[in-house]
Parts: C-alpha cells; structure tokens; sequence
C-alpha cells in the first residue's frame, strides 16, 4: 500500500475526529408555575324590582328568567362565586340585606329560590368549584319585603366576586 495515501488517510481521519469533538449531554430539568387568572364581565349594574308590597316573599327580580343578570367568566382555573351587600336604607328606615337571597349557575333555568343564598354584610359563599368550561355565569335575586316596613324607596349595594380556589 501506498505509504502517502495511508498517512494522508489517517491524517484525515484525526482530522474529522478532532472536528466531531466529544459530545456530552446532561439531561437539566425546567418548571415553572402558571399563575390563576380570572377575568369577568358583567352584564348588568343594577336589579330594579320597582314597587313590591309589605309581605312579599322572595319575588324573583325582574328579567331574571331571561337571563339578564349574567357574567362572561375567563378563567384558567375552578373558581367560586361570593357575595356581600349593605341593608337597604331608604330616607327614613331600613331593613336587613338577609331579604335578598342570591343563586349562581352555569344555566339560567338551573337557578332556585331553594338553593339561593341570605346575603350578609360579611361575604357569603354562593357557588363553588365552577369549572374553567363555565364560561357564563347566570345570577338570580330573590327579595322579601318585611310587613309592615315603611313606604318610601330603599336600595342596597351588593358586592359580587369571583376568585380562583
């Protein structure tokens, strides 16, 4: 054999090795934590029950069967509905937010008088484990008027949160 192509040859293939190098790979892992999100937009800004009498009893507000008091929910976690409000007051007298009762639901026909929520002045649980594909929320008010109560026009604020779990 040819002493000048068998150098040649290994020279070359010295060459390509010192080119191809040695390879080390370690395996590194990566995490990372996604953050909650909940955005919410609210359909409505106030329930008007207009005139009821002394002695009614969880009138349904008004539209609700229409499903006027909706919230469009985006969110990348379960979520949970609460609800706070103030006692109504009026000019001269009041009575207990416990007169309004609240029920949430993905489906507007699922909301009941029965599962509905007396809401208080500290923030009260009204549904819970509301899945990300929950993406409307239908809202239903009941309010009963004490008998008796004192004639003039009463209002309330009632406060509506929605929050990852």
């Amino acid at each position: 054999m040819n002493t000048k192509l068998l150098t040649f040859a290994i020279g070359l293939l010295a060459t390509m090795g010192m080119i191809g190098g040695v390879v080390l790979s370690d395996e590194i892992d990566v995490s990372t934590d996604v953050n909650p999100y909940i955005s919410a937009v609210f359909s409505y800004d106030a329930v008007v029950y207009g005139g009821l009498a002394t002695g009614t009893h969880d009138t349904a507000a008004p539209e609700q069967a229409t499903g006027l008091y909706n919230v469009t929910v985006d969110t990348n976690y379960e979520y949970k509905v609460s609800a706070s409000g103030t006692d109504f007051t009026g000019a001269t007298s009041n009575f207990d937010i416990g007169n309004l009762k609240m029920d949430t639901d993905p489906v507007k026909t699922n909301l009941s008088n029965e599962t509905a929520v007396a809401l208080t002045n500290a923030p009260q649980v009204i549904d819970t484990g509301l899945l990300t594909t929950d993406t409307v929320n239908y809202h239903g008010y009941w309010l009963s008027i004490p008998a008796a109560q004192y004639a003039e026009s009463y209002s309330s604020t009632v406060t509506v949160t929605l929050e990852s779990v």
